[in-house]
Order: structure tokens, then C-alpha cells, then sequence
């Protein structure tokens, strides 16, 4: 007999045949007078003539005219009985009959007897209900810590479960033990034939990532077979584990009211809370209807609103600057959402496991008077500029409120080591130089006494900044606050003051200086062919650049200049470790220099490059001096403006007047 499997079919086709057969023997002895009574009737209504076998569905048949008079039982009648009658033909095959359907009851109860027996005496049954799995692990962990599971497989039926596996399926987010760069959906572990009153024990680890207070489900299964079956059966358990505290801390710095149009700063801050490297970690930014996005440092990843922040080591920390304009009306509310994790695997635009979340409000407020402060036309938050240049300033401002306004004054502090103070120039108004102070007033302007409500006006001043040639200011910057005050009379006539103010800066980029050298007779090359240049006869030339960099770091810096068909790149250069190459598909020679520290060729040495070409005339260039390069160009990224800072040299020929034996028609080609 094969196995018996309670969740299986064979339960409730056993309960099925019980109940026929109790129903058949019900049907068959429920008479008064007994079993054999019972017998004979079943026999009078399978051989009758007359009378239906299904008697609750047609009723029987009876000639009209005739009554019977029969009761069920012999007892029952008051007739004298009448002699049994003579047999009739073939009433010997009516008994034998009878006694195979005897015989057919009797085997359907043993078999009854046996199945009945064979379940609930559980000899051959395998049931999950007798299968445990105990899981045995902590109820809370930290983020990005390591999870170890023990899991337990008890098998307390008593037939052997075979080829069993351990299927562990993990919440989104998990990462690989020892590698958590590894994403973890699935695993699978072969606990192999579990004997009956037998344990397989297996330790499952892995590390999850979440919010804090975030409950991380861990779904455990096990797959078995039995004999004589190819089905497989399944029991499950889920391990539910509490994320007790985020992998990384999250800080949003903003102000808490801003003004309809002002630009908004925020400083976010991920700061690592593992004890291991979090690796592929990502910021999304969810930004609210009226927000303009204005600028980030360091530059967003995807569109405006998503960062790479790559492996942040224990303990260390990510910065981003975000700026932009809120749009919207007087007591709105915007919301802004912060979500730091790691990156999807299957999506590197998105977050696969989300570690914290911040939420920053900002209320917009309407001010009294609207300042709009522009400079050289400009009126974005921040404003770049070369040092050493005049800068021209224009505060636009208007009265917001429904009331006049009186005694309406205007003050802007300049800040900043690189302001020159004596380059501040004020119209209208008075420059107090010993705290950098510029005042319009209504004493000395009459204007600003009474300003209605709507009405509107400009005020201007100018300034420059210090030149930086010797590169002794570090990220030169000025720091320009506008403040705005008057006076308006309420409903109980009380005098009351209000205040608007808006904040701008300057940022100067760095001063990234290059310088171009040609030479024949010296350098660190030797070169050969005639001085001055012969027609079809090649000449060579040492072509040198030198890079100097003033007050800030520059990175991706490099030079690039174009060589005419004429002139062949030779492939020698000095330094080796200087990174120069050439195209020879457009001439381009390209000095990769990479990061140029601020005060480079000013308090540290200067960066320099020597590299060979060679000159072949043509005829048609006889008695001219032709061109060795086209222009000269130095490019780099500055570091603390995060703008492209470039210097233009122009191109060099055969006038080598770097050269020390350089003298007057040198540089003329001869036939």
C-alpha cells in the first residue's frame, strides 16, 4: 500500500467510501424485522415486475382495480399465509446473485476496515503539520550588519523525506555575506534525506539594509518527496527581524521660511553609521511643485535629483549643495524628501534599499518690500567673476504690502577677504568704509520717506575685488546682505516695523596661467635641420608649456593645440611621466596635466611639459614664416566656483624668439 499524504487525495476518497458503504448497510438492514427481511425486500424490488428501483424518484406501478393488501412485515398481516409458491424458473440464479452482492458488501467493509486502520493508526503517513522548522536568530539587528539564522528541519513523521532542499527567499535590499556588493534574492541549500525523529540544521547569514524601525520579513521553505511519489511538498515559516538602526544618518540643513522667488540652499549630509564600507550608495531627491533647480555640488547623476555617492567607508561622510527657487503663495507649503539607500542592480537610476528617508518643509512668505539684487545683470544666487574686475550692483525693490509705507531704509554689508575696499562706489546713498557698509536712508533720500503701496525703485553701487597675482588668497569670495526696514501703522495705530533682507555671493575662479615657448638650439630635446628653414628639408623644434595656478584647485585640467599638415609630431617628449599625446587624424596634441593645486608656479613649481615636431617647408612657403601650432589652449574645472576656467595662448612659428641664438630672419624659409 503506497504512502498516505494527509493533505493528499487518498484522505478524502477513503472518507468517501466509509460513507457509501455505511449508507448501503443502512439501506440494507433498516427493518424492522432484521437483516434477511431487509434482504428479501431489496430482492422483491430488483426482481419485481411492477415496483421501480428507485422508489424516492417514481413511484411504483400498479394495475387499476387491483389494492394490495401487503404489509411489510409477516407480522403485520392478519391473513391466514398462503403455501409458498413453487419456484419459479431461474430463481436459483436470483439467490446466487444475492450471495455476490453479499460478498461485495463484505469486501468493501474490510477494505473500509484496513483504509480506516491504516490512517489514524499513521503507519505510513507523511503529514507537514509533523514537520518543524525552528529558526533561531535575533529579533532586531542593525542595518548593515551581518544576520546569522539557524535553522532547524525536524521531521516527526514516520517515513523518510527525500531530496529534501532549504529555500530561503529575502526581503528587497539584502546583500551577499562577505560581499555587499552582491545583491541576495534567493538562495537554495540541499538538506538532503531526513530520516523519521530526525533534525538537518543549517546557518543561513546575510545583511540587511532598511529603514530604521523597518521589520524585514525572511521567508523560509522546505521541499520534500516521499516514496512512491513524484510529487513535492512544501512547508513554510516566515522569520520576521527588526532593522534597529540605519546603516547611514541623514541631515537636511535649510532655512525654515523663505520668500516667493528666493533661492534656497540645502546642505545634505550622509554620514556612515557601519561598521563596514557601504558600497553603491545612492541620494534621490523628491522635489515639490514650484521648485526650479538651480545647481548642485557636486553635479547630480541622473537628471537633477539623483547622485551616485559610490562606497562610503565606516564613519565617513558624503556633502551635496543644492540650490533653487521656490514659486508659489504667501503661506504655502512646500515638502521636500530625501531618500539615501543602495543602487538597484537591476536599475542604476533607482534605489533598491532604502536606509533612511528626510522630509524638509519650508514655508513661503511673502515680503513686505520684494529685493531683487543684480549684478552686472545677473540676479542668481551666486556669481562668478575673474579677479581684479568692477562689478556694477542693482538692488530692485517694491513695496508688497496694501499699506504706505514710512521711514524706509536700505543697508547692504559687503564681506569677503577678497573685497577691495577702495574700489566701492555708491549712488545715492553712503559708504561707511570702516564696516563695509553701504546706507540709503530717507534723510538723504526724500523718496524713501513715504512709499505707497505698489510703488517701486533701484538703487545701484559698484565693487571689485583684490587682484590675486600672487595667489595669497584661498578661494576668494564676497559676501554681499541686503537688508530692507520701514515702518507702517496698523488698525490701532501702533507703528510697526518690518524687515526684508536677501543674501548674495561672489565667487572668484581661479587664475589658470599658461605659457608657450618654441625653441631650436636649447631645451631638453636635441633637435637637428637648418635654422632658418629650408624648403623640402625638415627642421625640428622643441615646443615647451609651463602651467601656473592662482587661488583655487583646478581638476581636469589640459592643453590642447592643433598642428598644421606640414609639421609631423616626432613622438619625443620630456618629462616621461607628463601625459602627452597625439591624433593623427586632425593634428590634435593633447597634455593631459589632471589636478593643478592652487598657488602652482607661485609657492609651489610650476607644471611643465616639452614635447618635438618637424618642420617640412614647400616651396610655396619660401620667404614666409609659417605656422608651427595653431592656438594654444588651457582648460580646467575650478574646484570652488565648479565652473570651466580656461587660458588662450596664440599660435607659435618659425619666430623662435625664445630661442637664445634667435636673431632677425631666423624665421624666414629659404629655397
Amino acid at each position: 500500500m503506497g504512502v498516505i499524504h494527509r493533505g493528499g487525495l487518498g484522505y478524502y476518497s477513503c472518507k468517501f467510501y466509509i460513507r457509501t458503504i455505511i449508507s448501503l448497510m443502512v439501506e440494507l438492514f433498516h427493518t424492522p424485522g432484521g437483516a434477511p427481511d431487509g434482504i428479501e425486500r431489496l430482492k422483491k424490488r430488483l426482481y419485481s415486475r411492477t415496483a421501480s428501483i428507485i422508489t424516492n424518484r417514481r413511484r411504483s406501478f400498479t394495475p387499476t382495480g387491483h389494492q394490495s393488501g401487503v404489509g411489510m412485515n409477516w407480522q403485520d398481516s392478519n391473513e391466514e399465509l398462503a403455501p409458498p409458491p413453487s419456484p419459479l424458473p431461474g430463481e436459483h440464479k436470483t439467490s446466487l446473485l444475492t450471495w455476490v452482492f453479499v460478498g461485495s458488501i463484505c469486501f468493501f467493509l474490510l477494505a473500509a476496515a484496513i483504509a480506516v486502520f491504516t490512517f489514524w493508526g499513521g503507519g505510513n503517513i507523511v503529514s507537514p503539520d509533523n514537520i518543524d522548522i525552528t529558526i533561531a536568530g535575533p529579533a532586531q539587528i542593525g542595518g548593515g550588519e551581518l544576520l546569522s539564522l539557524d535553522v532547524s528541519v525536524t521531521n516527526n513523521n514516520r517515513v523518510t523525506l527525500e531530496l529534501s532542499d532549504l529555500l530561503i527567499e529575502y526581503p528587497d535590499g539584502t546583500r551577499r555575506a562577505g560581499n555587499i556588493s552582491d545583491g541576495l534574492k534567493r538562495d537554495r541549500q540541499t538538506l538532503g534525506d531526513i530520516a523519521p525523529a530526525n533534525t538537518a540544521r543549517r546557518t543561513i547569514q546575510s545583511v540587511l539594509f532598511g529603514e530604521q524601525d523597518a521589520t524585514k520579513t525572511i521567508k523560509v521553505a522546505v521541499e520534500y518527496r516521499v516514496a512512491g511519489s513524484n510529487a513535492i511538498f512544501v512547508k513554510e515559516k516566515n522569520y520576521d527581524v527588526l532593522i534597529s538602526s540605519s546603516p547611514v544618518s541623514l541631515s537636511v540643513k535649510a532655512l525654515k521660511e523663505v520668500t516667493a522667488g528666493q533661492t534656497v540652499e540645502f546642505i545634505i549630509e550622509v554620514i556612515s553609521n557601519s561598521t563596514n564600507t557601504i558600497e553603491e550608495t545612492m541620494l534621490i531627491a523628491e522635489y515639490p511643485f514650484g521648485f526650479t533647480f538651480e545647481s548642485a555640488d557636486p553635479a547630480s547623476a541622473f537628471g537633477k535629483d539623483t547622485w551616485y555617492l559610490g562606497d562610503v567607508g565606516p564613519q565617513s561622510r558624503r556633502t551635496i549643495r543644492l540650490k533653487g527657487k521656490l514659486a508659489g503663495e504667501d503661506g504655502e507649503e512646500r515638502t521636500f524628501r530625501f531618500n539615501v539607500g543602495t543602487r538597484n542592480q537591476a536599475n542604476e537610476k533607482e534605489i533598491g534599499a532604502v536606509f533612511l528617508s528626510s522630509i524638509q518643509s519650508v514655508l513661503l512668505k511673502k515680503p513686505f518690500i520684494g529685493i531683487n539684487l543684480a549684478l552686472n545683470g545677473d540676479e542668481g544666487a551666486e556669481y562668478i567673476s575673474r579677479s581684479g574686475r568692477l562689478i556694477r550692483a542693482d538692488i530692485l525693490w517694491q513695496n508688497n504690502t496694501p499699506d504706505t509705507l514710512t521711514d524706509v531704509g536700505f543697508q547692504v554689508k559687503l564681506s569677503g577677504q577678497a573685497l577691495d575696499r577702495s574700489s566701492v562706489s555708491v549712488s545715492g546713498g553712503f559708504y561707511r568704509s570702516i564696516d563695509n557698509t553701504i546706507i540709503w536712508s530717507s534723510n538723504s533720500m526724500s523718496d524713501l520717506e513715504s512709499v505707497q503701496s505698489g510703488a517701486e525703485g533701484r538703487l545701484s553701487f559698484s565693487f571689485a575685488s583684490l587682484p590675486n597675482v600672487t595667489g595669497a588668497l584661498r578661494s576668494p569670495n564676497i559676501i554681499l546682505s541686503v537688508d530692507a526696514k520701514a515702518k507702517r501703522s496698523v488698525d490701532s495705530a501702533v507703528p510697526e516695523e518690518l524687515v526684508s533682507s536677501v543674501t548674495r555671493t561672489v565667487k572668484f575662479s581661479s587664475d589658470l596661467l599658461l605659457t608657450t615657448r618654441i625653441v631650436h638650439s636649447s631645451g631638453p630635446i636635441v633637435n637637428i635641420g637648418p635654422i632658418p628653414p629650408k624648403a623640402e628639408k625638415e627642421t625640428t623644434y622643441t615646443i615647451a608649456w609651463s602651467v601656473a595656478n592662482g587661488a583655487n584647485d583646478v581638476r581636469e585640467a589640459k592643453v590642447v593645440t592643433i598642428l598644421p599638415s606640414y609639421v609631423r609630431f616626432t613622438g619625443s617628449s620630456s618629462p616621461l611621466d607628463e601625459k602627452i599625446s597625439f591624433n593623427p587624424i586632425g593634428g590634435e596634441v593633447v597634455w593631459d596635466i589632471g589636478e593643478v593645486p592652487a598657488g602652482t608656479g607661485i609657492s609651489k613649481p610650476r607644471r611643465e611639459v616639452a614635447f618635438q615636431v618637424a618642420l617640412l617647408p614647400s616651396l610655396s612657403q619660401v620667404g614666409t614664416s609659417p605656422k608651427i601650432t595653431e592656438e594654444n589652449t588651457l582648460v580646467g574645472l575650478d574646484s570652488f566656483t565648479n565652473t570651466l576656467v580656461k587660458d588662450i595662448k596664440n599660435g607659435l612659428t618659425t619666430r623662435i624668439i625664445t630661442d637664445p641664438l634667435f636673431k632677425n630672419g631666423d624665421e624666414i624659409v629659404l629655397p
